[in-house]
Protein backbone atom coordinates (compact mmCIF):
# COMPACT_ATOMS: atom_id res chain seq x y z
CA UNK A 1 0.00 0.00 0.00
CA UNK A 2 1.07 3.60 -0.54
CA UNK A 3 2.57 5.67 2.25
CA UNK A 4 -0.56 7.81 2.55
CA UNK A 5 -2.87 4.78 2.65
CA UNK A 6 -0.70 3.07 5.25
CA UNK A 7 -0.83 6.14 7.48
CA UNK A 8 -4.63 6.25 7.17
CA UNK A 9 -4.84 2.58 8.17
CA UNK A 10 -2.53 3.21 11.13
CA UNK A 11 -4.71 6.06 12.39
CA UNK A 12 -7.83 3.91 11.90
CA UNK A 13 -6.33 1.01 13.88
CA UNK A 14 -5.37 3.33 16.74
CA UNK A 15 -8.86 4.85 16.84
CA UNK A 16 -10.42 1.36 16.92
CA UNK A 17 -8.31 0.06 19.79
CA UNK A 18 -8.65 3.32 21.73
CA UNK A 19 -12.41 2.92 21.30
CA UNK A 20 -12.31 -0.44 23.09
CA UNK A 21 -9.25 -0.34 25.35
CA UNK A 22 -8.02 3.19 26.12
CA UNK A 23 -10.27 3.93 29.07
CA UNK A 24 -13.11 1.46 29.61
CA UNK A 25 -12.68 1.78 33.37
CA UNK A 26 -14.21 5.27 33.16
CA UNK A 27 -17.51 3.65 32.21
CA UNK A 28 -17.74 2.67 35.86
CA UNK A 29 -21.13 4.37 36.29
CA UNK A 30 -22.59 1.87 33.79
CA UNK A 31 -20.72 -1.14 35.23
CA UNK A 32 -21.57 -0.38 38.85
CA UNK A 33 -25.22 -1.61 38.74
CA UNK A 34 -24.02 -4.87 37.18
CA UNK A 35 -21.42 -5.33 39.94
CA UNK A 36 -24.08 -4.66 42.57
CA UNK A 37 -26.37 -7.19 40.90
CA UNK A 38 -23.52 -9.73 40.91
CA UNK A 39 -23.10 -9.15 44.65
CA UNK A 40 -19.56 -7.79 44.40
CA UNK A 41 -18.48 -6.58 47.88
CA UNK A 42 -21.95 -7.33 49.29
CA UNK A 43 -20.18 -9.09 52.18
CA UNK A 44 -19.39 -5.63 53.57
CA UNK A 45 -23.08 -4.88 54.12
CA UNK A 46 -24.34 -5.36 57.67
CA UNK A 47 -28.01 -5.15 56.64
CA UNK A 48 -30.04 -5.55 53.48
CA UNK A 49 -30.59 -2.43 51.41
CA UNK A 50 -33.09 -2.06 48.56
CA UNK A 51 -32.68 0.19 45.53
CA UNK A 52 -28.89 0.17 45.49
CA UNK A 53 -25.72 -0.76 47.38
CA UNK A 54 -25.29 -0.24 51.09
CA UNK A 55 -23.01 2.57 52.22
CA UNK A 56 -19.97 0.34 52.85
CA UNK A 57 -20.44 -1.60 49.62
CA UNK A 58 -20.78 1.68 47.73
CA UNK A 59 -17.57 3.01 49.29
CA UNK A 60 -15.76 -0.22 48.42
CA UNK A 61 -16.92 -0.11 44.79
CA UNK A 62 -15.98 3.56 44.53
CA UNK A 63 -12.58 2.72 46.00
CA UNK A 64 -12.06 0.12 43.27
CA UNK A 65 -12.75 2.77 40.65
CA UNK A 66 -10.57 5.28 42.50
CA UNK A 67 -7.61 2.88 42.51
CA UNK A 68 -8.11 2.25 38.81
CA UNK A 69 -8.24 5.98 38.06
CA UNK A 70 -5.08 6.61 40.08
CA UNK A 71 -3.18 3.79 38.41
CA UNK A 72 -4.27 4.96 34.97
CA UNK A 73 -2.68 8.33 35.61
CA UNK A 74 0.34 7.22 37.63
CA UNK A 75 1.00 4.65 34.94
CA UNK A 76 1.38 7.49 32.43
CA UNK A 77 4.91 8.20 33.70
CA UNK A 78 5.95 4.58 33.13
CA UNK A 79 4.34 4.70 29.70
CA UNK A 80 6.27 7.87 28.94
CA UNK A 81 9.56 6.21 29.86
CA UNK A 82 8.84 3.14 27.70
CA UNK A 83 7.61 5.33 24.85
CA UNK A 84 10.67 7.59 24.84
CA UNK A 85 13.16 4.74 25.25
CA UNK A 86 11.67 1.89 23.20
CA UNK A 87 9.11 3.53 20.91
CA UNK A 88 5.34 3.24 20.37
CA UNK A 89 5.37 -0.37 19.13
CA UNK A 90 6.85 -1.80 22.34
CA UNK A 91 4.51 0.38 24.40
CA UNK A 92 1.48 -0.92 22.50
CA UNK A 93 2.57 -4.55 22.84
CA UNK A 94 3.06 -4.17 26.61
CA UNK A 95 -0.40 -2.64 26.87
CA UNK A 96 -2.03 -5.45 24.91
CA UNK A 97 -0.48 -8.11 27.18
CA UNK A 98 -1.57 -6.32 30.38
CA UNK A 99 -5.13 -5.87 29.08
CA UNK A 100 -5.29 -9.55 28.11
CA UNK A 101 -4.27 -10.62 31.63
CA UNK A 102 -6.80 -8.17 33.13
CA UNK A 103 -9.63 -9.67 31.06
CA UNK A 104 -8.66 -13.19 32.15
CA UNK A 105 -8.63 -12.20 35.84
CA UNK A 106 -12.03 -10.46 35.65
CA UNK A 107 -13.60 -13.33 33.71
CA UNK A 108 -12.49 -15.77 36.43
CA UNK A 109 -13.03 -13.50 39.45
CA UNK A 110 -15.41 -15.96 41.11
CA UNK A 111 -12.71 -18.66 41.09
CA UNK A 112 -9.75 -16.61 42.31
CA UNK A 113 -8.80 -15.90 45.95
CA UNK A 114 -8.25 -12.47 47.48
CA UNK A 115 -9.74 -9.45 45.72
CA UNK A 116 -9.67 -10.33 41.99
CA UNK A 117 -12.04 -7.50 41.10
CA UNK A 118 -9.62 -4.90 42.41
CA UNK A 119 -6.64 -6.65 40.77
CA UNK A 120 -8.35 -7.13 37.42
CA UNK A 121 -9.77 -3.61 37.33
CA UNK A 122 -6.35 -2.21 38.24
CA UNK A 123 -4.64 -4.16 35.45
CA UNK A 124 -7.26 -2.94 32.98
CA UNK A 125 -6.49 0.60 34.16
CA UNK A 126 -2.74 0.07 33.71
CA UNK A 127 -3.01 -1.34 30.19
CA UNK A 128 -5.13 1.48 28.79
CA UNK A 129 -2.50 4.26 28.83
CA UNK A 130 0.06 2.03 27.12
CA UNK A 131 -2.12 1.70 24.03
CA UNK A 132 -3.57 5.22 24.25
CA UNK A 133 -0.57 7.49 24.88
CA UNK A 134 1.59 5.55 22.42
CA UNK A 135 -0.84 6.54 19.65
CA UNK A 136 -0.47 10.33 20.14
CA UNK A 137 2.42 10.55 17.68
CA UNK A 138 0.01 9.54 14.90
CA UNK A 139 -1.27 13.13 14.95
CA UNK A 140 1.86 13.85 12.89
CA UNK A 141 0.87 11.47 10.09
CA UNK A 142 -1.04 14.39 8.58
CA UNK A 143 0.32 17.51 10.28
CA UNK A 144 -2.33 19.85 8.89
CA UNK A 145 -4.97 17.75 10.63
CA UNK A 146 -3.04 17.08 13.83
CA UNK A 147 -5.69 18.63 16.06
CA UNK A 148 -8.45 16.63 14.41
CA UNK A 149 -6.50 13.37 14.71
CA UNK A 150 -5.85 14.06 18.39
CA UNK A 151 -9.56 14.76 18.77
CA UNK A 152 -10.37 11.41 17.12
CA UNK A 153 -8.04 9.56 19.47
CA UNK A 154 -9.29 11.36 22.57
CA UNK A 155 -12.87 10.98 21.38
CA UNK A 156 -12.27 7.25 21.06
CA UNK A 157 -10.78 7.26 24.57
CA UNK A 158 -13.95 8.82 25.95
CA UNK A 159 -16.18 6.58 23.87
CA UNK A 160 -14.38 3.55 25.32
CA UNK A 161 -16.54 3.95 28.43
CA UNK A 162 -19.32 2.53 26.22
CA UNK A 163 -17.70 -0.88 26.62
CA UNK A 164 -19.22 -1.24 30.07
CA UNK A 165 -22.48 0.28 28.87
CA UNK A 166 -22.55 -2.53 26.32
CA UNK A 167 -21.83 -4.96 29.15
CA UNK A 168 -24.79 -3.55 31.11
CA UNK A 169 -27.21 -3.78 28.16
CA UNK A 170 -26.11 -7.33 27.31
CA UNK A 171 -26.29 -8.40 30.95
CA UNK A 172 -29.82 -7.07 31.42
CA UNK A 173 -31.28 -8.22 28.12
CA UNK A 174 -29.72 -11.64 27.61
CA UNK A 175 -28.58 -14.71 29.48
CA UNK A 176 -24.91 -13.83 29.06
CA UNK A 177 -22.91 -13.51 32.27
CA UNK A 178 -20.35 -10.90 33.26
CA UNK A 179 -17.66 -13.60 33.19
CA UNK A 180 -18.51 -14.45 29.59
CA UNK A 181 -18.45 -10.78 28.59
CA UNK A 182 -14.89 -10.38 29.87
CA UNK A 183 -13.89 -13.59 28.06
CA UNK A 184 -15.18 -12.14 24.77
CA UNK A 185 -13.29 -8.93 25.56
CA UNK A 186 -9.94 -10.77 25.19
CA UNK A 187 -10.38 -10.30 21.41
CA UNK A 188 -9.45 -6.62 21.86
CA UNK A 189 -5.85 -7.08 23.16
CA UNK A 190 -5.24 -9.75 20.52
CA UNK A 191 -6.22 -7.24 17.80
CA UNK A 192 -3.87 -4.62 19.31
CA UNK A 193 -0.97 -7.06 19.36
CA UNK A 194 -1.44 -8.05 15.71
CA UNK A 195 -1.81 -4.42 14.60
CA UNK A 196 1.36 -3.36 16.43
CA UNK A 197 3.40 -6.17 14.89
CA UNK A 198 2.20 -5.95 11.29
CA UNK A 199 0.83 -2.41 10.71
CA UNK A 200 2.03 0.23 13.16
CA UNK A 201 5.40 2.05 12.88
CA UNK A 202 8.26 1.06 15.15
CA UNK A 203 9.28 4.68 15.82
CA UNK A 204 7.23 7.82 16.38
CA UNK A 205 6.28 10.21 13.61
CA UNK A 206 8.05 13.52 14.16
CA UNK A 207 6.65 17.05 14.02
CA UNK A 208 8.04 20.52 13.46
CA UNK A 209 7.10 21.31 17.04
CA UNK A 210 5.71 24.63 15.95
CA UNK A 211 4.79 27.07 18.65
CA UNK A 212 2.92 29.47 16.40
CA UNK A 213 -0.16 29.24 18.58
CA UNK A 214 1.73 30.81 21.47
CA UNK A 215 2.61 33.82 19.37
CA UNK A 216 -0.92 34.27 18.08
CA UNK A 217 -1.91 34.88 21.67
CA UNK A 218 -1.14 38.56 21.25
CA UNK A 219 1.07 39.06 18.24
CA UNK A 220 -1.52 38.12 15.62
CA UNK A 221 -0.36 37.06 12.20
CA UNK A 222 3.42 37.22 11.89
CA UNK A 223 5.48 37.76 8.80
CA UNK A 224 7.06 34.66 7.30
CA UNK A 225 10.42 35.59 8.83
CA UNK A 226 8.91 35.79 12.30
CA UNK A 227 6.99 32.54 11.86
CA UNK A 228 10.24 30.82 11.01
CA UNK A 229 11.67 32.04 14.30
CA UNK A 230 8.73 30.54 16.15
CA UNK A 231 9.03 27.21 14.43
CA UNK A 232 12.75 26.93 14.94
CA UNK A 233 12.84 28.63 18.35
CA UNK A 234 16.36 29.57 17.33
CA UNK A 235 17.55 33.15 17.53
CA UNK A 236 20.83 32.30 15.88
CA UNK A 237 19.26 31.10 12.66
CA UNK A 238 16.99 34.12 12.62
CA UNK A 239 19.71 36.69 13.09
CA UNK A 240 21.83 34.78 10.60
CA UNK A 241 19.14 35.24 8.00
CA UNK A 242 18.77 38.89 8.90
CA UNK A 243 22.51 39.43 8.52
CA UNK A 244 22.19 38.71 4.80
CA UNK A 245 20.35 42.00 4.57
CA UNK A 246 22.62 44.03 6.82
CA UNK A 247 26.38 43.84 7.14
CA UNK A 248 28.00 46.16 9.61
CA UNK A 249 31.05 46.96 11.67
CA UNK A 250 31.94 48.66 14.91
CA UNK A 251 29.66 48.96 17.90
CA UNK A 252 26.54 48.01 15.93
CA UNK A 253 28.18 44.73 14.97
CA UNK A 254 29.22 44.08 18.57
CA UNK A 255 25.67 44.64 19.81
CA UNK A 256 24.31 42.14 17.28
CA UNK A 257 27.06 39.66 18.11
CA UNK A 258 26.06 39.70 21.74
CA UNK A 259 22.48 39.03 20.70
CA UNK A 260 23.42 36.11 18.47
CA UNK A 261 25.91 34.36 20.73
CA UNK A 262 24.21 34.86 24.07
CA UNK A 263 23.57 31.43 25.60
CA UNK A 264 19.84 30.68 25.97
CA UNK A 265 18.42 30.04 29.42
CA UNK A 266 15.25 28.19 30.41
CA UNK A 267 13.60 31.53 31.09
CA UNK A 268 14.56 33.06 27.74
CA UNK A 269 13.48 29.95 25.83
CA UNK A 270 10.16 29.95 27.62
CA UNK A 271 9.65 33.61 26.72
CA UNK A 272 9.89 32.64 23.09
CA UNK A 273 7.25 29.96 23.57
CA UNK A 274 9.54 26.97 23.08
CA UNK A 275 10.97 24.63 25.67
CA UNK A 276 12.09 22.04 23.15
CA UNK A 277 15.76 22.87 23.66
CA UNK A 278 15.64 21.84 27.31
CA UNK A 279 15.82 18.47 29.03
CA UNK A 280 12.66 17.02 30.56
CA UNK A 281 13.96 17.93 34.03
CA UNK A 282 14.48 21.56 33.01
CA UNK A 283 11.07 21.70 31.36
CA UNK A 284 9.36 20.42 34.50
CA UNK A 285 11.04 23.18 36.52
CA UNK A 286 9.26 25.94 34.54
CA UNK A 287 5.99 27.72 35.26
CA UNK A 288 4.58 26.14 32.11
CA UNK A 289 4.78 22.72 33.78
CA UNK A 290 3.80 23.78 37.30
CA UNK A 291 0.59 25.51 36.26
CA UNK A 292 -0.62 22.71 34.00
CA UNK A 293 0.11 20.16 36.75
CA UNK A 294 -1.96 22.10 39.30
CA UNK A 295 -4.88 22.63 36.93
CA UNK A 296 -4.78 19.02 35.70
CA UNK A 297 -4.78 17.70 39.27
CA UNK A 298 -7.90 19.66 40.19
CA UNK A 299 -9.75 18.79 36.98
CA UNK A 300 -8.92 15.10 37.16
CA UNK A 301 -10.13 14.99 40.75
CA UNK A 302 -13.38 16.73 39.79
CA UNK A 303 -13.98 14.52 36.75
CA UNK A 304 -13.36 11.19 38.49
CA UNK A 305 -15.26 12.23 41.62
CA UNK A 306 -18.30 13.12 39.51
CA UNK A 307 -18.16 9.87 37.51
CA UNK A 308 -18.03 7.77 40.68
CA UNK A 309 -20.69 9.67 42.64
CA UNK A 310 -23.15 11.08 40.09
CA UNK A 311 -25.96 8.84 41.30
CA UNK A 312 -25.49 9.57 44.99
CA UNK A 313 -25.05 13.31 44.34
CA UNK A 314 -28.30 13.71 42.45
CA UNK A 315 -30.12 11.32 44.79
CA UNK A 316 -29.48 13.84 47.55
CA UNK A 317 -30.21 16.90 45.39
CA UNK A 318 -33.19 15.67 43.34
CA UNK A 319 -34.38 12.34 44.78
CA UNK A 320 -33.78 8.70 43.85
CA UNK A 321 -36.10 8.50 40.83
CA UNK A 322 -34.75 11.63 39.15
CA UNK A 323 -31.17 10.57 39.94
CA UNK A 324 -31.75 7.24 38.18
CA UNK A 325 -33.00 9.06 35.08
CA UNK A 326 -30.03 11.43 35.05
CA UNK A 327 -27.61 8.53 35.61
CA UNK A 328 -29.13 6.65 32.67
CA UNK A 329 -28.74 9.69 30.40
CA UNK A 330 -25.16 10.09 31.62
CA UNK A 331 -24.33 6.44 30.84
CA UNK A 332 -25.36 6.93 27.21
CA UNK A 333 -23.98 10.44 26.69
CA UNK A 334 -20.54 9.82 28.25
CA UNK A 335 -19.24 7.61 25.41
CA UNK A 336 -21.25 9.54 22.81
CA UNK A 337 -19.79 12.83 24.02
CA UNK A 338 -16.33 11.78 22.95
CA UNK A 339 -17.60 11.48 19.37
CA UNK A 340 -19.83 14.57 19.40
CA UNK A 341 -17.00 16.71 20.74
CA UNK A 342 -14.60 15.88 17.88
CA UNK A 343 -15.58 18.83 15.62
CA UNK A 344 -15.46 21.23 18.56
CA UNK A 345 -12.08 19.94 19.71
CA UNK A 346 -10.65 20.12 16.19
CA UNK A 347 -11.81 23.73 15.84
CA UNK A 348 -10.54 24.81 19.26
CA UNK A 349 -7.08 23.26 18.85
CA UNK A 350 -6.53 23.87 15.12
CA UNK A 351 -8.02 27.35 14.76
CA UNK A 352 -7.68 29.06 18.14
CA UNK A 353 -4.60 30.41 19.86
CA UNK A 354 -3.27 28.68 22.95
CA UNK A 355 -4.73 31.33 25.24
CA UNK A 356 -8.04 31.15 23.36
CA UNK A 357 -8.31 27.38 23.66
CA UNK A 358 -7.48 27.39 27.37
CA UNK A 359 -9.88 30.24 28.05
CA UNK A 360 -12.55 28.02 26.51
CA UNK A 361 -11.52 25.08 28.70
CA UNK A 362 -11.55 27.10 31.93
CA UNK A 363 -14.87 28.78 31.09
CA UNK A 364 -16.57 25.44 30.43
CA UNK A 365 -15.15 23.98 33.64
CA UNK A 366 -16.42 26.86 35.78
CA UNK A 367 -19.84 26.76 34.11
CA UNK A 368 -20.14 23.05 34.92
CA UNK A 369 -19.11 23.68 38.50
CA UNK A 370 -21.77 26.33 39.02
CA UNK A 371 -24.48 24.14 37.43
CA UNK A 372 -23.53 21.30 39.77
CA UNK A 373 -24.39 23.53 42.73
CA UNK A 374 -27.95 24.16 41.50
CA UNK A 375 -30.52 21.62 42.72
CA UNK A 376 -32.75 21.76 39.63
CA UNK A 377 -33.36 19.08 36.96
CA UNK A 378 -32.58 21.47 34.08
CA UNK A 379 -29.23 22.35 35.69
CA UNK A 380 -28.43 18.65 36.18
CA UNK A 381 -29.13 17.72 32.56
CA UNK A 382 -27.22 20.72 31.25
CA UNK A 383 -24.32 19.87 33.55
CA UNK A 384 -24.25 16.29 32.23
CA UNK A 385 -24.31 17.53 28.63
CA UNK A 386 -21.43 19.96 29.22
CA UNK A 387 -19.50 17.33 31.19
CA UNK A 388 -19.51 14.76 28.38
CA UNK A 389 -18.27 17.43 25.94
CA UNK A 390 -15.77 18.99 28.33
CA UNK A 391 -14.04 15.75 29.33
CA UNK A 392 -12.62 14.89 25.87
CA UNK A 393 -11.84 18.56 25.19
CA UNK A 394 -9.91 18.84 28.43
CA UNK A 395 -7.81 15.70 28.00
CA UNK A 396 -7.03 16.58 24.38
CA UNK A 397 -6.12 20.14 25.35
CA UNK A 398 -3.62 18.84 27.94
CA UNK A 399 -1.87 16.59 25.41
CA UNK A 400 -1.94 19.41 22.83
CA UNK A 401 -0.43 21.81 25.40
CA UNK A 402 2.33 19.31 26.23
CA UNK A 403 3.16 18.73 22.56
CA UNK A 404 3.26 22.43 21.69
CA UNK A 405 5.10 23.68 24.75
CA UNK A 406 7.47 20.81 25.54
CA UNK A 407 7.84 19.11 22.15
CA UNK A 408 7.63 15.45 21.15
CA UNK A 409 11.25 14.68 22.01
CA UNK A 410 10.41 14.69 25.72
CA UNK A 411 6.64 14.43 25.34
CA UNK A 412 6.30 10.94 26.80
CA UNK A 413 8.27 11.77 29.95
CA UNK A 414 6.84 15.24 30.61
CA UNK A 415 3.23 14.34 29.80
CA UNK A 416 3.63 11.18 31.87
CA UNK A 417 4.90 13.13 34.89
CA UNK A 418 2.05 15.66 34.61
CA UNK A 419 -0.60 12.93 34.50
CA UNK A 420 1.20 10.85 37.13
CA UNK A 421 1.30 13.68 39.68
CA UNK A 422 -2.34 14.49 39.01
CA UNK A 423 -3.19 10.82 39.41
CA UNK A 424 -1.43 10.53 42.75
CA UNK A 425 -3.53 13.36 44.13
CA UNK A 426 -6.64 11.45 43.03
CA UNK A 427 -6.26 9.46 46.24
CA UNK A 428 -8.13 12.45 47.67
CA UNK A 429 -11.22 11.21 45.82
CA UNK A 430 -11.80 8.59 48.53
CA UNK A 431 -11.33 11.29 51.16
CA UNK A 432 -13.90 13.53 49.45
CA UNK A 433 -16.30 10.59 49.16
CA UNK A 434 -16.07 9.82 52.87
CA UNK A 435 -16.41 13.49 53.81
CA UNK A 436 -19.55 13.76 51.69
CA UNK A 437 -21.15 10.61 53.11
CA UNK A 438 -20.15 10.96 56.76
CA UNK A 439 -19.24 14.58 57.56
CA UNK A 440 -21.74 16.34 55.29
CA UNK A 441 -24.39 13.58 55.53
CA UNK A 442 -24.50 12.86 51.75
CA UNK A 443 -24.69 16.57 50.82
CA UNK A 444 -22.29 17.04 47.83
CA UNK A 445 -22.56 20.84 47.69
CA UNK A 446 -19.71 21.74 50.13
CA UNK A 447 -17.17 19.55 48.30
CA UNK A 448 -18.34 20.73 44.88
CA UNK A 449 -18.08 24.35 46.02
CA UNK A 450 -14.48 23.84 47.16
CA UNK A 451 -13.57 22.21 43.83
CA UNK A 452 -15.12 25.07 41.83
CA UNK A 453 -13.16 27.63 43.83
CA UNK A 454 -9.91 25.74 43.28
CA UNK A 455 -10.68 25.52 39.55
CA UNK A 456 -11.20 29.28 39.34
CA UNK A 457 -7.87 30.06 41.00
CA UNK A 458 -5.80 27.53 39.03
CA UNK A 459 -7.56 28.18 35.72
CA UNK A 460 -7.23 31.95 35.81
CA UNK A 461 -3.57 31.64 36.80
CA UNK A 462 -2.86 29.33 33.85
CA UNK A 463 -4.67 31.49 31.28
CA UNK A 464 -3.07 34.64 32.68
CA UNK A 465 0.41 33.14 32.39
CA UNK A 466 -0.13 31.99 28.80
CA UNK A 467 -1.38 35.45 27.89
CA UNK A 468 1.56 37.19 29.58
CA UNK A 469 4.03 34.95 27.75
CA UNK A 470 2.37 35.84 24.47
CA UNK A 471 2.81 39.53 25.27
CA UNK A 472 6.45 38.94 26.23
CA UNK A 473 6.96 37.16 22.94
CA UNK A 474 5.55 40.07 20.97
CA UNK A 475 7.82 42.48 22.83
CA UNK A 476 10.85 40.27 22.20
CA UNK A 477 10.08 40.24 18.49
CA UNK A 478 9.91 44.01 18.42
CA UNK A 479 13.29 44.21 20.15
CA UNK A 480 14.82 41.75 17.69
CA UNK A 481 13.40 43.67 14.75
CA UNK A 482 14.76 46.92 16.17
CA UNK A 483 18.21 45.39 16.59
CA UNK A 484 18.19 43.88 13.13
CA UNK A 485 16.60 46.69 11.11
CA UNK A 486 18.63 49.01 8.88
CA UNK A 487 19.30 52.52 10.21
CA UNK A 488 17.66 54.93 7.73
CA UNK A 489 18.05 58.67 7.41
CA UNK A 490 14.95 60.79 7.51
CA UNK A 491 14.25 62.65 4.25
CA UNK A 492 16.32 65.84 4.14
CA UNK A 493 18.40 64.91 7.17
CA UNK A 494 22.15 65.54 7.16
CA UNK A 495 24.47 62.52 7.17
CA UNK A 496 25.48 61.28 10.60
CA UNK A 497 29.18 62.04 11.34
CA UNK A 498 31.25 58.89 11.65
CA UNK A 499 28.72 56.68 9.82
CA UNK A 500 29.16 55.61 6.21
CA UNK A 501 26.44 53.75 4.29
CA UNK A 502 27.13 51.97 1.02
CA UNK A 503 24.20 50.55 -0.97
CA UNK A 504 24.65 47.63 -3.36
CA UNK A 505 21.75 47.85 -5.86
CA UNK A 506 22.68 44.51 -7.45
CA UNK A 507 22.17 42.47 -4.28
CA UNK A 508 19.83 44.89 -2.53
CA UNK A 509 22.13 45.12 0.50
CA UNK A 510 23.26 48.11 2.50
CA UNK A 511 26.59 48.11 4.30
CA UNK A 512 26.90 50.34 7.35
CA UNK A 513 30.37 51.35 8.54
CA UNK A 514 31.13 53.00 11.86
CA UNK A 515 34.34 55.04 11.64
CA UNK A 516 36.60 55.57 14.63
CA UNK A 517 36.47 59.32 15.51
CA UNK A 518 40.13 59.17 16.58
CA UNK A 519 41.11 58.13 13.06
CA UNK A 520 38.96 60.71 11.28
CA UNK A 521 41.04 63.03 9.16
CA UNK A 522 41.10 66.64 10.25
CA UNK A 523 39.20 69.02 8.06
CA UNK A 524 41.33 71.12 5.72
CA UNK A 525 41.78 74.70 6.90
CA UNK A 526 40.92 77.63 4.77
CA UNK A 527 43.42 80.44 4.31
CA UNK A 528 43.52 82.68 7.31
CA UNK A 529 41.71 80.20 9.51
CA UNK A 530 44.71 79.37 11.62
CA UNK A 531 44.74 79.53 15.37
CA UNK A 532 46.51 82.83 15.43
CA UNK A 533 44.17 84.73 13.12
CA UNK A 534 41.19 84.52 15.40
CA UNK A 535 38.92 83.86 12.40
CA UNK A 536 38.46 80.12 12.80
CA UNK A 537 35.57 78.50 14.63
CA UNK A 538 36.01 75.30 16.62
CA UNK A 539 39.45 74.89 15.07
CA UNK A 540 41.95 72.30 16.29
CA UNK A 541 45.45 73.67 16.86
CA UNK A 542 48.55 71.61 16.38
CA UNK A 543 50.74 71.62 19.42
Amino acid sequence: MTSSTRRIVQVACAVIWCLFAAGPIFGFAALKPVLVSEGVYSEYCTKSVTGGPCKEQDLRLNFMFNVGAILTNVDAMLVGFVLDKYGPRVSGIVGSVVIFVAALVLSNAALLPGDPWLIGYSLLAVGGPFVFISSFHLSNTFVQYSGTILALLTGAFDASSAVFLGFQISYKNSAITLSQLFTIYTIVPVFILLAEVFIMPQTSYKSDESFASVVSTSAGHMEAEEQALLEDADLTSYTGRRSSFISNRGSFNRRRSSLVHEAPTPQSLAQYGSLKGLTAKQQLATHWAFLIIVFTTIQMLRINYFVATINSQYTYLLGHEKAQQINAVFDYLLPLGGVLAIPMIGFVLDHMSLVGSWTTVVTLSLTMGVLNLIARPWAAYLNVLLFVLYRPLYYTAVSDYAAKIFGFKTFGTVYGVVICIAGLFNILQSVLDRLTKKTFHLNPTPINGILVGATAIAGLALVGYIKSQGQNLKRQFLEIEAEASEPMLMPGAAPVPGVTTTHDPLHGETEISFNDPNQTKKAAKKDGDDCGSGHCKNCVCDV
